[in-house]
Order: C-alpha cells, then sequence, then structure tokens
C-alpha cells in the first residue's frame, strides 16, 4: 500500500460510505490489494463476481454494496472490458507484479496512455485489426461507448451497455459455480481415501496432493483398492504397522502403481502346481 492511503480523502470517504472504522476501511483496501496481485494481477478485478471480491476482502455484509462503494468513492473504475478495475494499479502494484507484467509481455488494465507515460503501449493482436463494418453483428466496445463512471451511490445511466457487463459476470460466476464444484467431488473422493488409510497424519498436507493430483472416478477406485490391498500385507501390519508409508508419499510416489504392477507379475507367475516335474527328483506335493 502507497504511503498516504490511510488519510487519503478517499478512504476516509469509503470508511463514512460504509459506516465503519477508517482503520476497517484501511483493511479492506489492503485485502484488495492482495487480492488483485494474486487473481487478477493486470487490475482487471471486475472479471470476478461481486460476492467472490467481498469474500476474498472478509466483508460479511451485502456483496453488492461493498463493490458500490469502492467504485463511487474512486477505489475502482468502471470498464466496458473488465467491468471494473483498480484505480491507478500501474501506481499501487508492487514490483514482483510489475515485472511478471513485463516478463509475460502484458499490460496493467490501468495503464495510462501515451501522453501520459511517454511510452507506446502494446496492444493486443485483435486491437491492430480493422474496424468491423455495421453489420447486423455486436458492434465491440469502445471509447465512444465505454460504461460511464457510476455516481456515489452507485448508480449508472441510463442507456448504458450493461447487458454485456451482465453477460460477462454471469458467464464468470457459472465458471466459478462451476470449480466449486469440481472441487466439492475431489474433497469427496480424498474422504474416501481418507477413510480406508490406516495411518492418519498429516490431513491437511494429504489433501493438498490430492488435489494437486485431481484423480478421476477411476483413479480413485484403483488408488482405494490398492490401499485395502496392502493393508493385508505383512510389511504393513508388521511391527504394528511401523512400516506403513506416509500418505503423502504414498500419493507422491505414485504407489499404487507398484501394487497394479506387482499383481500383473504375480498373474504371468504360472502356479507350481501346474508344474510338470519327473524324474528322480521330482518334487512331491
Amino acid at each position: 500500500m502507497k504511503r498516504g492511503t490511510p488519510t487519503h480523502p478517499k478512504t476516509l470517504l469509503l470508511a463514512h460510505t460504509l459506516g465503519i472504522p477508517v482503520y476497517s476501511a484501511v483493511g479492506l483496501l489492503e485485502s484488495l490489494f492482495h487480492f488483485v496481485a494474486r487473481y487478477a494481477r493486470n487490475g482487471d478485478v471486475g472479471r470476478w463476481p461481486d460476492s467472490a471480491i467481498a469474500e476474498a476482502l472478509g466483508w460479511d455484509g451485502d456483496a453488492t454494496q461493498l463493490v458500490e462503494a469502492l467504485a463511487g468513492v474512486g477505489w475502482l473504475d468502471a470498464s466496458a472490458e473488465h467491468r471494473y478495475v483498480l484505480h491507478d494499479w500501474h501506481e499501487h502494484a508492487d514490483d514482483s507484479t510489475k515485472k511478471l507484467l513485463k516478463k509475460r509481455g502484458e499490460v496493467f488494465a490501468s495503464s495510462p496512455g501515451p501522453e501520459k507515460s511517454g511510452k507506446v503501449r502494446k496492444s493486443p493482436e485483435k486491437d491492430r485489426q480493422p474496424e468491423p463494418k455495421p453489420e447486423p453483428k455486436p458492434e465491440p466496445f469502445g471509447t465512444a461507448n465505454a460504461l460511464p463512471c457510476p455516481s456515489p451511490s452507485g448508480d449508472l445511466p441510463s442507456g448504458s451497455k450493461l447487458s454485456s457487463v451482465s453477460s460477462q459476470e454471469n458467464r464468470r460466476a457459472a465458471s466459478t459455480a462451476n470449480a466449486e464444484s469440481i472441487n466439492t467431488v475431489l474433497q469427496d473422493r480424498f474422504q474416501r481415501f481418507w477413510d480406508v488409510w490406516p495411518k492418519k497424519v498429516k490431513m491437511a498436507e494429504t489433501k493438498q496432493i490430492w488435489m494437486k493430483i485431481r484423480p478421476s472416478e477411476e483413479l480413485t477406485e484403483k488408488i482405494i483398492a490398492a490401499v485395502q490391498r496392502a493393508k493385508s500385507s505383512k510389511q504393513w501390519r508388521k511391527d504394528n504397522g511401523q512400516f506403513i508409508p506416509h500418505p503423502t508419499r504414498y500419493l507422491e510416489g505414485k504407489r499404487w502403481e507398484d501394487a497394479e504392477r506387482k499383481s500383473d507379475s504375480d498373474r504371468s507367475i504360472a502356479p507350481r502346481d501346474e508344474v510338470s516335474d519327473t524324474g528322480p527328483f521330482a518334487i512331491r506335493r
């Protein structure tokens, strides 16, 4: 956070608008900067729905009220392309964020134009294509039809192109809901694995590795079956389970594949009863 932000008039106005102490408003802004640096490093925080922004900032009140207050006092700028961008993020961002964007050839969504920075901003390839002629297709957003900045109350003048912004937010909300659904399925599969694991240690670390592997339902069944077989083995039952591996190492090393290979190897060896021994040194069974 830049020096002077805690006493900036916009910070004081934010506290007044939300009816909270100034130090709470400072905490909201600090959390907002951290959230943007990690999940919207270009400054295009509007890619996330209001509910996600509010949760990231630890705001337990109305999510829309919070976002509209941030926009109303000037900490968020309305954007036709991104819905909202963090005001002057190219100045507030830490050095590591700036270096990462430069390395990837990306730019801040809130970067000043060439007349302010003295540098020519690198435009995406689509911006260098000729403007489409009037057709029945929707016209791309441009400077002429950009969304107007909201008033302190959060109201936008009539006639603004809210339909496209609303559509973008709905798509992002649907994507977030889909990700949450997948996450729930993975957690359920992990719980099934954890229920059969004999030596339960460091559950949080094990769960992180499981979520990284993202096993399918078929793979989950294979892992659980391999654990069930290993639990009855002499090695795992020896010395009261002393040789049971750590669950994190079991998952990282894909130990269930060792069990599958051993099973395949056992099936490839014919039983001794099927071997015909003849002669004076034949082994009697």
